[in-house]
């Protein structure tokens, strides 16, 4: 019985220890997740500070003063189209370094859940290597206590066997005896 508990205890452990390896596996990949968002966030954060630069360097000129400064109706609405066109780029690199934002916070997460379930299944592997070493010491336990037993029952038996030699030697003396007296 103890002996299939055992097995068990070490199947159990040769899982977690595979799961382990797996956490392993999920946390490098997860560091690398993490790696190339970070560079995602870096370059997009790059892009948005050279566009704050830029409109630094340019000075601040309204919306209205680029559209008053139209010479005819087509210019106007060329300037009212670049000025679309700057908002959407300029919304999009805040919306690209948000969103990479997001996926750096995203890799972190995925990277600490993995690293506390990596914790979570050594620490159960702990706990199996305990109970095994605690199965292993009660099966010595108990292979001590069945050797002190057998050498008793050897050393009775060996007694026995003495006893028995002695008897034997006894009845065939006396068995001799009597037919030395037959014999007289």
């Amino acid at each position: 019985v103890v002996e299939q508990e055992i097995n068990v205890v070490e199947e159990q452990i040769a899982t977690t220890t595979a799961l382990i390896a797996k956490y392993d596996e999920q946390i490098a990949q997860e560091e690398v997740n993490l790696a190339e968002a970070q560079a995602r966030e870096e370059q997009h954060y790059e892009e948005a500070c050279q566009r704050v630069r830029m409109m630094e360097e340019q000075g601040t000129v309204t919306y209205l003063q680029i559209l008053f400064g139209a010479a005819d109706f087509n210019d106007l609405l060329d300037r009212a189209m670049m000025i679309n066109e700057t908002a959407e780029y300029d919304n999009a690199v805040m919306d690209a370094l948000e969103q990479a934002r997001m996926d750096v916070e995203e890799a972190k997460a995925a990277l600490e859940g993995a690293r506390a379930e990596q914790v979570d299944a050594k620490t159960a592997l702990d706990a199996q290597n305990a109970e095994l070493k605690s199965k292993r010491a009660t099966i010595n336990s108990l292979l001590a206590e069945l050797e002190a037993k057998q050498d008793q029952y050897e050393s009775k038996l060996s007694n026995l066997d003495a006893q028995i030699r002695a008897m034997d030697d006894k009845i065939a003396a006396k068995q001799k005896e009597y037919e030395q007296q037959i014999a007289a």
